[in-house]
């Protein structure tokens, strides 16, 4: 069974990105031996993967669902040849057509088991994580907004163990990311949800939300892009102006904006609940349930 995700690396200059990097991260520490290189079997996780662009994958002749979410384009037709334990949240559930007792939540929540977030010092009140395209575009500016405010900066393209422990030091989470918001609510750390960019589609947002029982209202700042060599005065002048503004809004939001955080009794539940279903999985694949052979 081959684990199947978004991979960074190889679609865009060779970057990353934490919320897709997670899977590789997470499965083997969680569930060791469970996956290995044959792709005839595709194990499907963290991500919004649920579109027909992306499954089923190439050469799989059978697909495993575990926390994946929709929310780009049209959903995959199931068939006998997939075997769903979880998704996501309930409008992904929706969308694809299936029973409400496979919603669970996102894959991201088992980083609980881990990681030892509990033992990690709060050392700042708040910090910022852009989604991935805004530290590709704009990481600069932003880095310099939080410094200048005195906030964390943390990376969608950093390493997933630096992030987690940026986030983990972090009392207040302001955040674009979605597996931001994710981790932070896993890891206890109150979280406010931001949008500089419209091409960010909320139906995963309100799917991962809705699983935790929380509600996901974002609050608009402006975008920034980093001017390249060749940008001239104009144009950086009203990047200067930009970044002030993205400072004041940032520091508007910090300060005036009541955090979400799901309950901890939930929380704690849905990871139970997931670890189950892990365990289930390890189980059927021991027991040969998707052997071709």
């Amino acid at each position: 069974m081959k684990l199947y995700y978004f991979d960074f690396r190889k679609r865009f200059r060779g970057g990353s990105n934490f919320g897709d990097d997670l899977n590789v991260w997470l499965w083997d520490r969680l569930a060791p031996g469970l996956l290995d290189d044959d792709d005839r079997v595709a194990f499907v996780g963290i991500g919004t993967l649920l579109d027909t662009q992306k499954l089923p994958p190439e050469n799989a002749q059978h697909t495993v669902i575990f926390g994946s979410g929709a929310g780009y384009g049209e959903t995959p037709t199931i068939d006998d040849s997939w075997t769903i334990y979880c998704v996501r949240g309930p409008r992904t559930a929706k969308a694809l057509g299936i029973s409400k007792d496979l919603v669970l939540t996102d894959g991201g929540i088992l980083a609980r088991r881990a990681f030892d977030f509990q033992n990690v010092p709060k050392t700042r009140e708040f910090a910022y994580m852009p989604h991935v395209w805004r530290s590709y575009y704009g990481g600069v500016g932003w880095e310099a907004v939080c410094r200048r405010l005195g906030f964390g900066y943390i990376d969608a393209r950093w390493p997933v163990e630096r992030v987690f422990r940026e986030i983990a030091t972090t009392k207040t989470l302001l955040t674009e990311a979605m597996h931001g918001a994710i981790i932070g609510d896993a890891f206890r750390v109150p979280w406010i949800p931001a949008r500089s960019h419209s091409s960010i589609p909320p139906f995963k947002w309100h799917d991962w939300c809705e699983s935790v029982g929380v509600e996901y209202q974002p609050h608009d700042i402006v975008e920034l892009v980093d001017p390249k060599p060749e940008t001239g005065t104009i144009a950086r002048l009203r990047y200067e102006v930009k970044k002030s503004i993205a400072a004041a809004q940032l520091y508007r939001l910090a300060y005036t904006t009541q955090p979400t955080l799901s309950d901890e009794g939930k929380t704690k539940e849905l990871e139970e609940r997931m670890a189950q279903k892990l365990e289930q999985l390890r189980s059927d694949a021991a027991a040969g349930k998707f052997r071709l052979d």
